[in-house]
């Protein structure tokens, strides 16, 4: 398991492992607590009419690890959403 984290170079195990962190935008219903935007602090957070967005680069484990506090604290996921990967 690789422990090296290397969140702009798009993967977190540049030797081996394969494990590539994409951009992903999670659509959550209704808006957030100050306590909750600090929850999601690793993500922009953006509001969208009567919803909220989070956008964030993560690999599959940062994924369902977001899915897993969107659940504990009650929120209703509207929409998961992996954007197109930045080539530069």
């Amino acid at each position: 398991m690789c422990r090296i984290a290397f969140p702009r170079a798009g993967h977190l195990c540049p030797i081996g492992g394969g494990v590539h962190a994409h951009r992903y935008r999670i659509t959550i219903s209704g808006g957030l607590t100050e306590t909750y935007r600090e929850v999601f602090g690793d993500f922009h957070i953006e509001p969208n009419g009567s919803n909220t967005t989070l956008t964030g680069e993560l690999d599959q484990s940062g994924l369902y690890g977001a899915l897993n506090r969107i659940q504990a604290l009650g929120l209703e996921l509207v929409e998961l959403v992996r954007l197109a990967d930045h080539t530069s």
